[in-house]
């Protein structure tokens, strides 16, 4: 009797055994898609002397061209700069924007603070 008690337990424990090895290794995987970190843009910039000018003196332009320049033809991008951090865009497309900022107090020879906000998203 002590017997086909310990056999039952003993097949019991292969069973699930079997069923756990089973769910694991033998049904299929899912696949999680997981999008890129968003680049750090203005982390590069910010220490670029010629980038900080264009910054303190609110030339939308050349701002526009060291970003174009670092981000590349992959991406279209809205600057905003200005003395208020809180402000925001409202007019940016459907789709994943990624927003990378920092805050610029002047350069050497002034005291000129502004947030520089970039707005950067794939072009597709």
């Amino acid at each position: 009797m002590n017997r086909k008690g310990f056999m039952k337990i003993l097949e019991a424990s292969a069973a699930l055994l079997l069923t756990f090895l089973v769910i694991t290794f033998v049904l299929p995987k899912t696949v999680t898609v997981t999008k890129p970190n968003p680049m750090s843009v203005l982390g590069v910039l910010e220490q670029d002397k010629e980038f900080r000018a264009c910054v303190v003196a609110g030339n939308f332009t050349c701002t526009e061209y060291f970003i174009a320049e670092y981000l590349g033809p992959k991406y279209s991008f809205a600057v905003d700069i200005s003395e208020n951090i809180n402000t925001l865009r409202t007019n940016l497309p459907e789709k994943d924007v990624y927003v990378d900022s920092i805050y610029i107090s002047g350069n050497i020879t002034s005291y000129a603070p502004r947030m520089v906000k970039v707005y950067y998203w794939e072009k597709r």
